[in-house]
């Protein structure tokens, strides 16, 4: 399974279903990079639908993206923060 976000950031859940009619990514991580890290922030601000990641040793987390405002407000932050060397 590939999802694009923002046009340039290739992400590649381990599956891709249909629950109550709505599509799940779901990735197995048995280790966080800081690569990845990055791509679940801004899966949280754009992604498609609902991503669920179950870790090695911790709890399923479930994230759900943002409404809109909350993704200019995220942009706005970090195009900001990256401006003035933050």
């Amino acid at each position: 399974v590939k999802v694009t976000l923002l046009g340039c950031v290739v992400m590649r859940p381990d599956f891709r279903y249909v629950e109550d009619g709505e599509t799940i990514w779901h990735e197995f991580k048995g280790f966080a990079t800081d690569s990845w890290r990055l791509q679940r922030k801004l899966w949280s601000q754009v992604g498609p639908g609902e991503y669920r990641v179950t870790y090695h040793k911790k709890p399923m987390d479930i994230i759900r993206p943002a409404p809109s405002s909350e993704l200019i407000a995220y942009v706005l932050r970090h195009l900001l923060r990256d401006v003035e060397g933050g």
